[in-house]
C-alpha cells in the first residue's frame, strides 16, 4: 500500500551556491557522518564529484521528506536521513534515531531513485506500508514490560505465543491478554494446548482434556451389542467436537485467540514426541476426528491449525533435539502421512509444517522447502489458508543444507518456502530478549534490502485468524449449556 510519494528536482549551481557561502557547515548540516566521509573524499580528488555527490543527497532527503508527510518537521533531520547504496549500486535509504523508530513504528518501506544531469540532481521517493507482521514472538513473565511493549508494536510483529511460565492464574492470564490487545488490537495470542500432555494451563478451573489417542481408541472400539456399524467412530466424533469446544470456549474467556491444534502426525508407534498426541494410525480416523475436533473450535469462535505436515510421525527422533530424516518416497507420504491434509483442505484454517527432512522430495526440511509448501500443500493438496513455520529455535531449524544459520536466516528461508508466519520461541528469556531484537532488526534490514518481500496476502491469512464474535466470560461459560454438555461428553 502506497504511503506517500515524493519527488525533488535540485540546481547543482544553487547548492554550489550556498557551499560557498557557508563551507562545510552546510555539507555537515545536510549529510551523515558516513556520507561527510564520502563527500570529503570525492572532493579532494575531484571537487565537481563531491558537488554532485551533496546535491543527490539533498534532492533524495527533501523528496523523502515529501514523501512521509514530516517537510523539515521533527522527527524528520537531513542527518538521521542517510542515502547509500547497496554493492549492486542501487540506492537505498538508512534512517537513524528518532526517524528511524518513527518510521519503523509506522510499519514503512522506502523505494528511491536518484539521477543527476548536468546543472539538476533529481529524486523520486515512494514509501510504503509494510503489509505483514510475520513474527510470532513470547513474552518472559506474567505481564508485559517496556520492553515487551516495544517489541510488540514493532509492524513485523504479528502476534505472541504463550507458554506455561506466562501462567499464574486464570485472571492473571486474561489480564495479560488484554495488556497485549491494548498495545495492538490485531496482534495474534496463540498457545500449544491441545489436551493430554501438551496443555499449557491446568490449573484454576481449566478442564484437563484427554490425549487425542483416548478419541482415537474410543473411534474403534468393538461394536456393542445391537449396536450400528460404526456407531463407536460417530460418538468419538461427537466428543471430539465436544473437546475443541471446551478447549476453544476455555481459553477464548481468558483471551486468547488460536490454539495450535490438531495434531494431524499418524501414530506409526516409533515417535515419542508425537505418541498419544496423534488420534491414531488410520489416517481416515484422524481426519474424521480432526474434522470433528476443528468444529468444535468453530464453535467456540476458534480457528485452527493442523500440524506437523506432511507428518512427523513416522520418524523416532525428536525435532526439539536433533534432525529427523524420512527416507520413504513422496508417494508413500501422501498415500498415508499428508493425505488428511487433502481430505481437509476445505476446512483447515492454518497448518504449520513439520521440521523433518524427506530427502526424496527435498534435502531442505519441510517447513524451508518451497516443494513441500508450494507445490504440494497448495497446489497439490489445495490448502488456502495460513502457514506457520514451527519454532524456529529447535535443534532442526537450526540446520539448512548442512550449514548451522541464525534465526533470521531461517526465518527468511521458511518465509521465502512460502511460510506466512515464523515462530521465534522461548528466546525473550534468553540474554533479556536479544535474540528477538536481532531478528526484528535484521527482518526490517531485509526487508529495506529486499531480500524479502512482505506479502498482503499472508497478512490476510494472518488477519483471518483472529475470532470472529465475542468470547464467553468464564463465569458465564461454566453455566453456559453447551459448555455442560460437552464436557459430560469427554472420554473419561
Amino acid at each position: 500500500m502506497i504511503f506517500g510519494i515524493g519527488t525533488d528536482i535540485c540546481d547543482i549551481r544553487r547548492i554550489q551556491a550556498t557551499y560557498e557561502r557557508q563551507g562545510e557547515r552546510f555539507v555537515r548540516k545536510v549529510l551523515s557522518d558516513a556520507e561527510f566521509a564520502v563527500w570529503h573524499k570525492r572532493s579532494a580528488r575531484w571537487p565537481q564529484r563531491g558537488l554532485r555527490y551533496l546535491a543527490t543527497r539533498f534532492s533524495a532527503k527533501e523528496a523523502f521528506s515529501k514523501a512521509v508527510g514530516l517537510g523539515m518537521r521533527m522527527p524528520m533531520t537531513w542527518r538521521r536521513c542517510e542515502i547509500t547504496n547497496l554493492p549492486s549500486g542501487q540506492p537505498v535509504i538508512v534512517l537513524h534515531g528518532e526517524l528511524k523508530t518513527w518510521f519503523e513504528a509506522q510499519g514503512l518501506r522506502a523505494h528511491v531513485t536518484v539521477t543527476d544531469e548536468t546543472d539538476y540532481a533529481a529524486s523520486f521517493v515512494v514509501v510504503s506500508m509494510n503489509p505483514h507482521a510475520p513474527l510470532i514472538i513470547d513474552v518472559a513473565g506474567h505481564s508485559l514490560t517496556t520492553v515487551d511493549r516495544q517489541r510488540l508494536a514493532h509492524p513485523l510483529v504479528g502476534g505472541v505465543i504463550l507458554f506455561g511460565r506466562n501462567w499464574q492464574d486464570r485472571t492473571q492470564l486474561t489480564q495479560l491478554c488484554r495488556q497485549i490487545k491494548a498495545v495492538r488490537p490485531d496482534l495474534l495470542i496463540a498457545v500449544d494446548h491441545e489436551g493430554g500432555r501438551v496443555q499449557r494451563f491446568r490449573t484454576d478451573g481449566f478442564t484437563h482434556l484427554p490425549p487425542m489417542a483416548a478419541l482415537g481408541a474410543m473411534a474403534l472400539r468393538p461394536a456393542k451389542a445391537g449396536e450400528a456399524e460404526g456407531a463407536a467412530t460417530l460418538h468419538a466424533c461427537n466428543a471430539a467436537t465436544a473437546a475443541g469446544y471446551v478447549l476453544g470456549a476455555e481459553l477464548r474467556a481468558c483471551g486468547v485467540d488460536l490454539s495450535f491444534t490438531p495434531v494431524l502426525d499418524l501414530d506409526f508407534g516409533e515417535s515419542s514426541v508425537i505418541g498419544d498426541r496423534s488420534f491414531g494410525r488410520d489416517p481416515r480416523i484422524v481426519t474424521l476426528l480432526a474434522q470433528a475436533l476443528m468444529h468444535g473450535l468453530l464453535q467456540s469462535g476458534m480457528g485452527n491449525c493442523g500440524k506437523h505436515f506432511p507428518g512427523h510421525g513416522f520418524v523416532k527422533a525428536d525435532s526439539h533435539l536433533a534432525i529427523p530424516v524420512d527416507r520413504r518416497s513422496l508417494k508413500a507420504i501422501l498415500a498415508e502421512d499428508a493425505a488428511p491434509y487433502g481430505w481437509l483442505s476445505a476446512s483447515l484454517q492454518a497448518v504449520m509444517p513439520a521440521h523433518v527432512i524427506y530427502p526424496k522430495v527435498d534435502q531442505r526440511p519441510a517447513g524451508f522447502s518451497a516443494r513441500w509448501l508450494q507445490a504440494v500443500l497448495r497446489h497439490r493438496l489445495g490448502f488456502t489458508g495460513a502457514i506457520f513455520s514451527d519454532d524456529l529455535s529447535m535443534a532442526a531449524a537450526r540446520q539448512i543444507d548442512g550449514q548451522a544459520v541464525s534465526f533470521t536466516t531461517a526465518a527468511l528461508a521458511a518465509l521465502q518456502a512460502g511460510c506466512d508466519m515464523v515462530l521465534l520461541c522461548n528466546q525473550s528469556v534468553e540474554n533479556g530478549g536479544e535474540p528477538i531484537d536481532e531478528a526484528i532488526n535484521d527482518l526490517s534490514r531485509a526487508c529495506l534490502q529486499e531480500e524479502w518481500a512482505p506479502s498482503s496476502a499472508s497478512e490476510e491469512r494472518r488477519l483471518a485468524l483472529l475470532p470472529r464474535g465475542a468470547a464467553l466470560e468464564w463465569d458465564a461459560l461454566m453455566v453456559s449449556e453447551r459448555y455442560m454438555q460437552a464436557l459430560s461428553l469427554l472420554p473419561g
